[in-house]
C-alpha cells in the first residue's frame, strides 16, 4: 500500500567512490539524524555497456571484465557502508544492474524511498562506476525529491534547524517543493524563505512585443509574484512552519536563486522542474538545472508531488516515462 508519511524515512545514496559521492554521503547523514532516516547504498554496473565496449578487443575475457566490475562495485560499497558505520549508520549496499540513472529511479520505486541524495561529476573510481552525466538523468526521471550536490558543496555538519530557500513559481514542480521544504522545515523546527523571481529579460521582451508600458508590466508582474508567494507562505504556516520570510525580486533568476541562498544562509535550496502551468514567465522551466549546476550548497529537486510514495512498480513507472528519458 502507499506509504502516508511524507517526512524522510528511506534515503538512497548512489556512490561511485568520488568525491561528490562523499560529500552526498555527509548530506545524507546529516538528513538521515535529523529525520530519523534510514540510508540506503547503491552502485551500478552496466555490463551490456562494458560488453559492447569491449566486444571488439582481440580475446577480450569478458567473464574476467565483469568480476574486475564487480569487485570494484564491491569495495565501493564496503567503503561507503564502512564509513556511515563509523558515523552511527547501519547502511545496506545493493550492487544494481543496467544503465545508472534507470537503474537507481527503478530501485528508488522499488525500495519507497523518499528521496535520493547524489553527487555530480564523480571523478574517482573505475570508468564504470562513476556517476559523470547519472544525476541529470535521474533529475529527469526520478518520481521523488533528488537533493543535488558537487564535490565542492558546503554541508553543515550539525544537524540543526534547517534553512531552506524554496524557489516559488506558479508551478505544478514548483508547488511540490514548497510542499516538500514545508515538511522538512516544520518537521525541524526549521525556517523557510520563500522566493520569487520576476524575470527582467522577458519583461522587457513582453512589453516590447505588446507595446505595453514597462512600469505597468513591472507592477502587475511585482503583484502576481507577491500573490504566488503569499499562497506560498500561507501553506507553509498551516503547515506548521512557524519562520517563513516572503521575497519578489527582479533579475536573473538563477543569479537571484543563488544571492538569496548565500545572503539568508540557507542549508539548501528547493526548486521544482518540468512543470509549466499558468503565466510562463513565473515558472522555472530550465532554471532548476542551472542552480544545481552553480549552487555551492545542496539543491533539492522537485518533478512531482503526486507520485511521492504512489505505491507503483518500478516497471509501472518507467514505461510510464518518455522514452527519450527512460
Amino acid at each position: 500500500m502507499p506509504r502516508t508519511n511524507n517526512v524522510l524515512q528511506r534515503i538512497l545514496v548512489p556512490t561511485d567512490g568520488s568525491n561528490a559521492a562523499g560529500v552526498a554521503m555527509s548530506l545524507a547523514a546529516r538528513l538521515a539524524r535529523q529525520y530519523n532516516a534510514e540510508i540506503l547504498l547503491c552502485n551500478t554496473v552496466d555490463y551490456i555497456a562494458i560488453a559492447s565496449e569491449t566486444s571488439m578487443g582481440f580475446g577480450v575475457d569478458l567473464q574476467g571484465t565483469f568480476e574486475t566490475q564487480d569487485c570494484g562495485a564491491k569495495e565501493v560499497l564496503n567503503a561507503a557502508s564502512k564509513r556511515l558505520k563509523d558515523e552511527g549508520f547501519d547502511a545496506k549496499g545493493y550492487k544494481l544492474d543496467g544503465r545508472a540513472s534507470r537503474a537507481i529511479v527503478s530501485f528508488a520505486i522499488e525500495e519507497k524511498v523518499d528521496a535520493i541524495v547524489m553527487g555530480t561529476r564523480g571523478l574517482g573510481g573505475l570508468p564504470h562506476l562513476m556517476l559523470g552525466s547519472t544525476a541529470e538523468g535521474v533529475l529527469r526521471m526520478a518520481t521523488v525529491p533528488v537533493f543535488v550536490v558537487h564535490g565542492e558543496s558546503e554541508i553543515k555538519s550539525t544537524a540543526g534547524a534547517p534553512t531552506i530557500l524554496v524557489a516559488v513559481d506558479d508551478s505544478e514542480p514548483g508547488d511540490a517543493a514548497a510542499a516538500l521544504a514545508t515538511e522538512l522545515a516544520a518537521s525541524a523546527k526549521g525556517r523557510l524563505i520563500l522566493e520569487n523571481v520576476v524575470d527582467v529579460e522577458s519583461l522587457y521582451e513582453y512589453a516590447a512585443q505588446y507595446g505595453t508600458y514597462i512600469s505597468d508590466v513591472h507592477a502587475e508582474w511585482e503583484a502576481e509574484g507577491n500573490r504566488v508567494v503569499r499562497v506560498a507562505a500561507e501553506r507553509a504556516v498551516a503547515g506548521g512552519v512557524m519562520d517563513v520570510a516572503e521575497n519578489v525580486v527582479f533579475g536573473d533568476p538563477v543569479e537571484k536563486i543563488i544571492e538569496c541562498s548565500r545572503t539568508g544562509q540557507a542549508d539548501f535550496i528547493a526548486i521544482g522542474t518540468h512543470g509549466r502551468r499558468g503565466l510562463r514567465r513565473l515558472t522555472m522551466g530550465s532554471v532548476a538545472e542551472k542552480v544545481v549546476r552553480k549552487s555551492r550548497i545542496p539543491v533539492v529537486v522537485v518533478r512531482s508531488y503526486a507520485n511521492l510514495k504512489s505505491g507503483k512498480s518500478a516497471d509501472e513507472s518507467i514505461l510510464a516515462m518518455p522514452k527519450a528519458l527512460a
